[in-house]
């Protein structure tokens, strides 16, 4: 008698090859985006300082601040700068990677109006745009931002 020979179903092992092909394309596309900057590994940081608007002679001239020591803002050309105002963090291309408000202005009016913040979960990416409303406040790289150890002190004004 003939021994048969037994074959291997092709369709599981195809199932197989198909299931192995699908898993490993998922790993590339994260690690990809993860490279490029959006995914789930990239590092993020905490972002967090202040933006000081300084008024060196407000008699001479409009003031630029108002208010008290505990709740002061901005006035004339830096009417934008107040508690509340929205700060937003960008890359270089203009995407938005985060937005918080500013804190309430702190300060010794008619001098000085200072304003805290802090961004959580800021990713890694080459230039920061910094800007309160349609005001540009600051441009720093990914160098800057670690060489200050992710905190930012602004001043306006003169």
């Amino acid at each position: 008698m003939l021994a048969r020979k037994t074959m291997v179903p092709r369709k599981p092992l195809r199932r197989l090859i198909l299931g192995a092909a699908i898993v490993i394309g998922v790993v590339a596309v994260a690690l990809l985006t993860d490279v490029l900057g959006s995914g789930p590994l990239t590092m993020r940081h905490t972002l967090a300082g202040s933006i000081e608007l300084r008024d060196s002679d407000p008699i001479s001239s409009p003031p630029w601040i108002d208010g008290s020591t505990s709740d002061c803002s901005g006035s004339g050309r830096y009417s934008d700068l107040r508690g509340g105002a929205a700060l937003t963090v960008s890359d270089g291309a203009g995407r938005l990677l985060a937005t918080v408000s500013l804190g309430p202005g702190t300060g010794g009016p008619p001098h000085t109006c200072r304003f805290d913040f802090s961004l959580v979960d800021v990713l890694d990416v080459s230039l920061y745009r910094l800007d309160v409303g349609q005001r540009r406040v600051g441009n720093f790289s990914y160098a800057d931002m670690q060489t200050r150890d992710w905190t930012v002190q602004i001043v306006l004004g003169g």
